[in-house]
């Protein structure tokens, strides 16, 4: 006796209306991760990529920004994403193609060096961007915000969902609420998730990053003239759901047991 097929043969014949209930129903947010990257200052022409100059090992303390090759000693920095899949309604028919651009997925252009030119297809409504640290970005240290916002400053903007590796627990720590300066360029975020690494209490992880938040928000509108529009944008800015995770596996897992701050 042969095993049944397994392929449904007549999914052309349904009703157009219910195939793409079906299609949008297969949109599924994906997690998409950024590495840092630190090259020598014997690069050249780097492109997407900001110059460092200063700093000490590990690589922290830098002045970034540099407009033009510095002429003192300096490293470049990338920011690149790990291999993503490409969502799979993009490529399956020409029908799941359009409910998917419908829905907001659209090319993200990005160059590295050595890896050469990457179009990832993202939604920022759906996607969650994940900024790896520390052991992931080569000792570059705490400056995976502030590259990733510095070269993607229109994809920075539209992001609702962000992860920000943090297994080193001093950088949520009210002392370092200063370095977290450039997380208020996600003007429209929603979500942030720590990513706390094997720490069992999730609860106080998911509440250091709300206080290292609010005291961040408070230095910068303290530095600001009241009333100006960037003041009025950021006294209103502040995640709806801030989470800590111990696997970024977790993340998109909302059975997980992550310890949620609403």
């Amino acid at each position: 006796m042969s095993s049944p097929s397994r392929t449904f043969t007549l999914f052309p014949q349904l009703l157009p209306e219910i195939r793409l209930l079906i299609w949008e129903h297969a949109l599924q947010p994906r997690i998409i991760t950024f590495s840092c990257t630190l090259y020598s200052f014997n690069v050249r022409n780097a492109p997407q990529a900001l110059y460092l100059v200063g700093g000490d090992a590990p690589f922290s303390h830098f002045t970034m920004d540099v407009p033009q090759r510095p002429t003192s000693p300096y490293y470049i920095v990338q920011c690149y994403p790990d291999d993503v899949a490409s969502p799979p309604l993009l490529g399956t028919c020409h029908e799941s193609r359009e409910v998917a651009l419908r829905h907001g997925y659209k090319p993200w252009l990005i160059e590295n060096e050595s890896l050469g030119t990457r179009e990832v297809m993202w939604n920022p409504e759906l996607d969650v961007i994940s900024l790896a640290m520390a052991e992931k970005s080569l000792q570059v240290d705490e400056l995976c915000v502030d590259v990733f916002v510095s070269l993607f400053p229109e994809q920075t903007r539209e992001i609702r969902r962000l992860i920000v590796e943090s297994e080193h627990h001093h950088l949520w720590t009210v002392e370092h609420a200063c370095e977290w300066a450039r997380i208020f360029d996600f003007h429209n975020l929603v979500e942030l998730v720590g990513l706390v690494g094997l720490t069992r209490n999730t609860q106080r992880a998911a509440t250091a990053v709300r206080n290292c938040l609010e005291l961040a928000k408070e230095q910068r509108l303290a530095r600001m003239e009241t009333g100006c529009k960037e003041y009025q944008r950021l006294d209103r800015w502040f995640p709806e759901s801030i989470r800590a995770v111990g696997d970024e596996d977790d993340v998109l897992n909302e059975e997980s047991g992550a310890y949620r701050w609403h």
